[in-house]
């Protein structure tokens, strides 16, 4: 009630402050969707309803199947030099068709270190993988999807239950104020009627 009147306060203040230009009234179906738009309570009843159904769906998708890929490709602008003798880098390079090293530098020793380029690592490589998981039996996930489906319609019972108090909180108080309202008029017309007849009884003493 306390968060009501504030509304329906500044509801009549607005009304007020235009009625000056032009006579507005509001009905209560008017009223009651005004508050149920402005309320702080079920605007955040409703939220939390939409999230209760995105929890449920959340749940939900971990039974899901589960793909997951990854994919690299690395590139070596410049290799590292690799150090062996001539004989060794000769073996590491292979032979041509004609069956001649491919690698040779005339004037070197089978014995003389030699600094080439490293055979154990590629210039540029590229790794590429996928996975594709599915949850077959899981008592603790069959469990948690009753519990977020309970949230999510306890959420929605919340959420209406919140939203009658707002509409019963805005009935009292309209129908309040038109009491209210009847009682002034009551209460102005009670006076003219004591005016007229003071007005009536003074004439009759001067008389």
């Amino acid at each position: 009630m306390k968060h009501i009147l504030p509304l329906l306060l500044i509801l009549f203040l607005s009304v007020g402050a235009f009625a000056q230009e032009t006579a507005q009234s509001f009905t209560l179906e008017q009223c009651i969707e005004y508050a149920l738009k402005n309320s702080i309570n079920a605007q955040n009843a409703t939220i939390d309803e939409y999230i209760a159904a995105a929890r449920v769906k959340e749940t939900v998708g971990l039974g899901l199947p589960q793909i997951s890929g990854s994919a690299s490709v690395v590139h070596n602008q410049k290799l590292s030099r690799f150090f062996s003798t001539y004989a060794t880098a000769q073996g590491f390079a292979g032979k041509d068709a004609n069956g001649n090293p491919n690698l040779d530098v005339p004037g070197l020793k089978s014995t003389d270190i030699l600094a080439s380029q490293n055979f154990f690592q590629l210039k540029s490589s590229g790794n590429a993988s996928l996975s594709i998981n599915q949850l077959i039996f899981n008592g603790s996930y069959l469990v948690g999807l009753q519990a977020a489906s309970t949230y999510k319609d306890l959420a929605a019972k919340t959420s209406d239950q919140t939203k009658e108090q707002v509409i019963q909180q805005v009935t009292k108080a309209y129908y309040g104020v038109l009491i209210n309202k009847e009682r002034t008029e009551l209460f102005t017309n009670n006076i003219a009627r004591l005016d007229t007849l003071l007005h009536n009884t003074k004439a009759l003493n001067q008389n």
